[in-house]
């Protein structure tokens, strides 16, 4: 009865873009009625429809999204905001993990089609690539943020997901952008 209370209603019409990948996001949804598309870096990866949910992961891993959402057709939606979702997954703890299972598969989903799209790892098998997901902890950098510096030792190796790096080297200079990696010679 506490998370009705915090259901905020919402109707979609038919091609209406609900989230973009990359953008942040405040809020997670429930499909009372409708089918939604799920794509990531422009690869459609599923269809979801009435009783599924979206959008947790960018609040659960305080992350832009990880998918673009898109109505297929008409619907009626409730939506859940970031602050009314920790307040009720504290409440019900197994709830919550259940949860935070599911993004935990949807933010792994996501990683590995980051991964794949990588030529180092192009002929990998798809239980390698799983066993590397699982190793990653997404972290978010603010802009002017210094990652790595130069000689510094390190034992991490990094992906960008999102965004553009610059990268200086002694006279090199160049940019890191989505699905480059770095720190493994490291």
């Amino acid at each position: 009865n506490d998370v009705m209370m915090c259901l905020l209603p919402r109707s979609i019409t038919k091609g209406i873009t609900l989230m973009k990948q990359g953008e942040g996001g405040d809020e997670m949804y429930f499909i009372l009625r409708g089918v939604l598309s799920i794509t990531i870096s422009g690869k459609r990866i599923a269809s979801i429809k009435d009783g599924s949910f979206f959008g947790e992961v960018a609040l659960l891993y305080d992350t832009p999204r990880t998918a673009s959402i898109v109505a297929h057709t008409k619907g009626q939606l409730y939506v859940l905001m970031r602050s009314s979702l920790l307040k009720v997954l504290q409440e019900y703890p197994k709830e919550a993990a259940v949860m935070r299972g599911i993004a935990k598969l949807r933010m792994t989903q996501y990683l590995e089609e980051i991964v794949v799209k990588n030529c180092l790892f192009e002929s990998a098998s798809s239980a390698f690539i799983k066993d590397l997901v699982n190793t990653m902890t997404p972290e978010s950098y603010e802009k002017g943020q210094t990652i790595v510096e130069e000689g510094a030792g390190g034992d991490t190796m990094y992906f960008v997901s999102r965004g553009c790096l610059l990268v200086s080297s002694g006279e090199f200079n160049g940019h890191m952008r989505d699905g480059d990696f770095f720190g493994e010679v490291a």
